[in-house]
């Protein structure tokens, strides 16, 4: 066996020595150390979200020794030691910055409002109905009917959400697809709706 194996099969006896209380501290520990120097929450997400997406990610870790062999050799021939605090802390730090990098990739078309030709601006959820203009708003009225009709049953159910101004957590459960799964669905439905309008 060489040194390497062996580094990992050490880490991963540390890690199966703690209790799963003290593996989630660990984590929660980490999690909370990377905020302290500077990684942050993305929005709408919760401390426990972290540390337990870090959990999860560091038990995926620990199920396969030989990769985990692969990259203490990698991190060894950048000069760099492993241990299980450094896994950890690297997965902590990860999962802050993906969901960072999520929320500034999706971002770009998070807006429920949209811009009429005359420079007014409205929500593309809220009724838009007009007393001097009947005619555009049964054109409006239409064309949300058609898009609501076009779309398939999960994402009928986040567009009511949607409506409902409920958030991507709230709607997730009742359509049974995580959170994330659901802000995509979210964020493609306003863009193809802010076509439209």
């Amino acid at each position: 066996m060489n040194e390497y194996k062996g580094k990992a099969l050490e880490i991963i006896n540390e890690w199966e020595a703690k209790d799963s209380t003290e593996r989630y501290n660990f984590c929660r520990n980490c999690v909370l150390k990377a905020l302290r120097e500077g990684r942050r929450l993305a929005h709408g997400d919760e401390l426990d979200d972290a540390i337990n997406s870090t959990y999860e990610a560091v038990a995926w870790k620990m199920l396969d020794v030989d990769k985990l062999a692969e990259n203490i050799k990698r991190r060894a021939s950048k000069g760099f030691s492993d241990s299980l605090a450094g896994i950890v802390s690297r997965a902590a730090k990860a999962k802050l910055q993906r969901e960072i990098d999520r929320e500034k990739r999706d971002s770009v078309v998070i807006s429920d409002t949209a811009t009429n030709g005359s420079g007014e601006e409205y929500s593309l959820f809220d009724t838009v109905a007009g007393a001097a203009d009947t005619e555009r708003s049964a054109i409006i009225r239409a064309t949300l009917k058609d898009f609501y009709n076009g779309l398939d049953a999960k994402n009928k159910i986040i567009f009511d959400g949607m409506v409902k101004r409920l958030t991507e957590r709230e709607i997730a459960p009742t359509v049974g697809i995580s959170s994330v799964a659901t802000h995509n669905r979210m964020v493609k439905i306003r863009s193809k709706l802010a076509a439209l309008l």
